[in-house]
């Protein structure tokens, strides 16, 4: 997951659920977001400058030249924490000074703003109108020789301190409630659990979200960074446009984080997309109340009526919308009302036709309708999207963005990451096919690997409280394909959709004993169909004849 590299001028993003740390590989850490709002700028040492780096999700280190030595920092942005810390290093335990300063901003709509000093630390506090009162803790550890404090603009104060002694100098930053801030300042001592934690909370995979395996690191690791990016903007409450909104939230289903699509969801107007992503949540985690919420939000009658709407783009929109909040309600809602579902969704007509998907490099139709449907569609030249899928996942790795594992811009403060949330959608629906339906109790999963992959892996495919995990292997003409119940109560139903490099099959084998699927063919690629019940790891094999 780290990358590693020359610091260089770009900009990094390290995101927790609560607190966000931005500043470039050469300057160190600039910036200290809480949720929406700046809690501390322009962070000045005199440590160094970067000269090597390697980031993480989580966690960032540089190798720091200045004043005639080298200085190790470890940057870190608790995982669930309001915490954000930084710590330098000498290279042994010579004596030194260190200096730093930063200005604490007291979150913007605060009325009055105070502060204290006392020992290694300084708490700004401000009254806010909604939220009682937030506050800023800043400590230096050990407690500086000195502090300087003075008012600046913006209702905040300039911080000053000066340390001396050997060893380490570590700046801690609390943001939040008062509460928030006091819990998480009692948890900072443990400074290397929480790097590791927050590097284990980088790894879908202990969240039981998406991952893969296909031996190429980049694309590994550009799936846990993705999902860092959706789910640290997401549960951190960042403010941003209903159109990024959506498309983290969907990138969060994409890969079953459920968690982080619910709060994308309750930050949504009421419209065709929160529509679409109540319904989806509802399908991935068979919890019928995200559905049956935006269920009574709607005007059904005068959607109906086919009235409501005369845009075209937006009739696309809601046709999408109310087909798959009817599927969602099927077994939630009175038959009535999913007829009525239906019946509204017939009258408004498609906007367009469903193109490819935008990782498979075709032209993309400019309306939001049509690159929805291409997004939660499999993909149609397999080669192609993985080509075009792996450059944009490199790119965002490497930078190319704005910083490395982004891609999206950084404005402040750091949004939504509907980029990637596009990547995650990609990914799991286009080349992966998948399809959750918990209330059903089944999930329909239809690869369509390129066709120089002879293995891939894919762990933590979530449908309702079931995960499982996808191999796939080739073997000259055979393919592989085993679906591994790792947890849940009940056996859910997978339906087996893989479509394959070759213009025939023979019959296949489904445990080893021979088995008939559907099948059909296009072109220079056959699809097959096969229904298992995963009560244990199930495993089907086919044959190519060309």
């Amino acid at each position: 997951m780290a990358r590693a590299g020359p610091a260089g001028s770009a900009p990094f993003l390290l995101e927790g659920e609560r607190i966000a740390v931005v500043g470039t590989e050469r300057e160190g850490a600039r910036a200290f977001w809480a949720g929406g709002r700046l809690a501390a700028a322009e962070l000045e040492t005199d440590a160094g400058s970067g000269v090597n780096v390697v980031v993480a999700p989580a966690s960032l280190r540089r190798e720091l030249l200045g004043r005639g030595m080298s200085r190790l920092e470890v940057s870190l942005a608790a995982p669930t924490l309001p915490l954000a810390a930084i710590q330098w290093c000498p290279p042994q335990p010579a004596r030194r000074t260190a200096a730093l300063g930063l200005g604490l901003t007291l979150l913007p709509g605060c009325r009055e703003v105070r502060y204290h000093v006392q020992g290694e630390g300084v708490r700004a506090v401000g009254s806010h109108p909604d939220e009682g009162d937030l506050c800023v803790d800043l400590r230096v550890h050990p407690a500086p020789e000195e502090w300087r404090v003075r008012e600046a603009g913006s209702r905040g104060i300039r911080v000053d301190a000066a340390t001396s002694g050997a060893g380490p100098v570590t700046l801690l930053l609390a943001a939040g409630t008062a509460e928030a801030a006091a819990r998480a300042m009692e948890a900072a001592p443990h400074l290397a659990a929480h790097e590791a934690l927050s590097a284990r909370d980088a790894d879908p995979a202990s969240l039981e979200t998406l991952t893969t395996s296909t031996g190429i690191a980049d694309v590994d690791h550009g799936v846990v960074w993705a999902t860092a990016r959706v789910r640290g903007s997401l549960l951190r409450g960042s403010p941003g446009t209903a159109d990024a909104l959506f498309w983290s939230g969907l990138g969060a289903l994409a890969i079953g984080d459920a968690a982080a699509a619910a709060r994308a969801l309750a930050a949504l107007p009421h419209d065709a997309f929160s529509t679409i992503l109540a319904a989806r949540l509802t399908l991935l985690t068979g919890d019928p109340a995200p559905a049956l919420d935006a269920q009574r939000l709607l005007d059904l009658p005068r959607l109906e009526s086919g009235g409501a709407i005369s845009d075209r783009e937006a009739r696309g929109l809601w046709r999408l919308a109310l087909e798959t909040l009817a599927d969602a309600l099927r077994f939630a809602a009175a038959d009535g009302d999913v007829q009525a579902l239906r019946r509204a969704a017939e009258i408004h007509e498609r906007s367009g036709k469903v193109v490819r998907l935008p990782m498979a490099g075709g032209p993309i139709h400019p309306t939001p309708a049509d690159r929805l449907r291409a997004l939660l569609a499999e993909a149609t030249d397999p080669d192609a999207a993985w080509t075009s899928w792996r450059t944009t996942l490199g790119r965002g790795m490497a930078g190319g963005a704005t910083c490395r594992g982004a891609w999206d811009p950084l404005t402040p403060p750091p949004g939504p990451a509907r980029e990637a949330g596009r990547l995650l959608c990609g990914l799991a629906h286009g080349l992966l096919g998948l399809a959750p339906d918990a209330p059903s109790g089944r999930i329909r999963i239809a690869p369509a690997l390129p066709s120089h992959l002879t293995a891939f892996a894919a762990d933590g495919i979530r449908v309702g409280d079931t995960t499982l995990s996808l191999r796939y292997e080739r073997d000259g003409r055979r393919h592989r394909f085993t679906l591994d119940p790792a947890r849940g109560r009940t056996p859910v139903t997978a339906v087996l959709e893989p479509s394959l490099p070759t213009a025939g099959v023979a019959p296949a084998r489904v445990d080893e004993a021979p088995a008939e699927l559907d099948r059909a063919a296009s072109g220079r690629r056959t699809r097959t169909r096969v229904q298992l019940v995963l009560d244990a790891p199930r495993t089907l094999e086919i044959d190519a004849t060309e």
